[in-house]
């Protein structure tokens, strides 16, 4: 099976990020998938992995800003995950290899559990769906978002929020805000720059965090991860393509500060059959 640019799909749940601590940078425009080649060799042709660490160690040998959604059936333990999941499965990315052909690849080996879809002109790795209303995890869900002249973050914590208020699958869950990689300053323009405007109703929350970083002023891309407590989006800023990460430690001040951001998105547990509860 080979990629589908079809036009969106949904989501979101936690938020964390990898940043780091400069202002922004020139954002390039974003290059076709056969048009990035990877620059060094990466992985093994007859070493075994489960498919979503294949898909990680693959997507590191480009420096390319591609969004990568674990399915729920390989990223939890269950019964059901290890009839149906291809858990082991060995993948090698050849040094001048195109993006295109190794997601194509990557899409084959998941056995159908995966596809690839341009969203906004966002290379993203997700769940495929057996159905167009099929539900798979948190990122599936519609949603509306209202933003305007806002942050990066205040865009993304908004998401959250919205997020947080709808049940979205029968797995037990929390969604919650992490705290930023290992408790590093961020880039100005993530907080100070407020030029994100947006006004979506009834969309793909998927679609909606895509727009989202298409109106930043960062190359951004994001990782998600379903669990059977948490489920977490970790953003992933990018330079040139090339991902980076933040060297600067917060201050007590900062710390504090996302403390309350972090508390102000609240969380929400989905249980099998029972009610949700809300943190205050």
């Amino acid at each position: 099976m080979r990629m589908n640019d079809s036009a969106w799909r949904r989501g979101l749940s936690a938020v964390a990020f990898l940043a780091v601590s400069v202002g922004a940078w020139p954002v390039p425009p974003v290059k076709a998938p056969e048009d990035v080649r990877a620059l060094e060799r990466s992985g093994s042709p007859s070493a075994q992995t489960c498919l979503t660490a294949a898909v990680g160690q693959a997507l590191r040998a480009f420096d390319a800003p591609v969004s990568f959604e674990t399915h729920p059936l390989d990223g939890r333990s269950t019964e059901e995950a290890l009839e149906e999941s291809p858990f082991s499965v060995t993948h090698c990315v050849k040094k001048n290899e195109t993006l295109k052909h190794c997601l194509d690849d990557l899409v084959e080996l998941s056995r159908g559990l995966l596809e690839v879809q341009t969203i906004l002109g966002n290379t993203c790795i997700v769940p495929k769906k057996r159905s167009p209303d099929e539900i798979l995890t948190n990122l599936d869900v519609p949603i509306s978002l209202h933003v305007e002249k806002a942050s990066t973050w205040e865009a993304l914590k908004a998401l959250a929020i919205a997020i947080n208020g709808v049940k979205a699958t029968d797995y037990g869950l929390y969604i919650t805000l992490s705290d930023l990689d290992a408790a590093k300053s961020p880039p100005a323009a993530f907080t100070e720059e407020k030029v994100i405007t947006l006004s979506l109703d009834n969309v793909p929350a998927r679609y909606a965090l895509c727009a989202i970083m298409n109106a930043s002023p960062l190359e951004l891309s994001y990782t998600y991860a379903p669990g059977t407590t948490l489920d977490t989006i970790v953003m992933a800023v990018h330079k040139d393509g090339k991902r980076v990460f933040g060297t600067r430690t917060f201050t007590s001040e900062e710390a504090e500060w996302w403390g309350r951001e972090k508390n102000e998105v609240g969380w929400q547990r989905n249980s099998r059959g029972g009610d949700a509860e809300k943190d205050e």
